[in-house]
């Protein structure tokens, strides 16, 4: 319940200072968590670093790491993963072309002050999807559509202690 309370806690500071600040709001997608036999991919959130259940303090460049939680019912299947960046504040722009099951972050990387919008003292959002047939994302509008079976994980980002050159 400790967990559970905090996480809420920080959800509710992030969306005060988003209102503020005009940052991001959480996606509408429902995480996917397989009990039964007949699972695709299944994922364990225990191995997922770093946790996604507490807001990540982005002070510094971060690893993202999924790859280790993900696993197949056919191993001889390929996991792709999709990552997003602020997917909810522009669907078009969002999407980071990483395939891999590891992503880095630097918060004062011109990459992620300029094309993610970056700021010292700022909240945003991190999410990745892992499924065996990748995440459809319409041309024009940027919106995506997962594929039936997936896993998901988001993490809340904390960019107030961040000082970039």
């Amino acid at each position: 319940m400790g967990v559970l309370a905090q996480r809420l806690q920080y959800i509710v500071l992030a969306a005060l200072v988003g209102a503020v600040e005009g940052c991001l709001w959480p996606p509408d997608v429902s995480e996917r968590r397989s009990s039964s036999e007949n699972f695709v991919i299944r994922l364990d959130r225990s191995k997922v670093s770093p946790s996604p259940d507490e807001v990540v303090d982005l002070t510094m460049t971060r690893q993202f790491r999924v790859d280790q939680a993900v696993t197949l019912k056919d191993e001889t299947q390929r996991v792709i993963y999709t990552w997003y960046v602020d997917y909810v504040v522009d669907p078009g722009l969002a999407l980071y072309p990483q395939s891999g099951g590891t992503l880095v972050v630097n918060p004062c990387a011109p990459k992620f002050k300029t094309l993610y919008h970056f700021h010292e003292g700022g909240f945003h959002f991190l999410e990745v999807f892992a499924s065996i047939e990748g995440v459809q994302t319409d041309e024009l509008t940027g919106l995506r559509t997962p594929p039936k079976d997936y896993a998901y994980i988001e993490w809340y980002l904390d960019l107030r202690g961040v000082k970039c050159p």
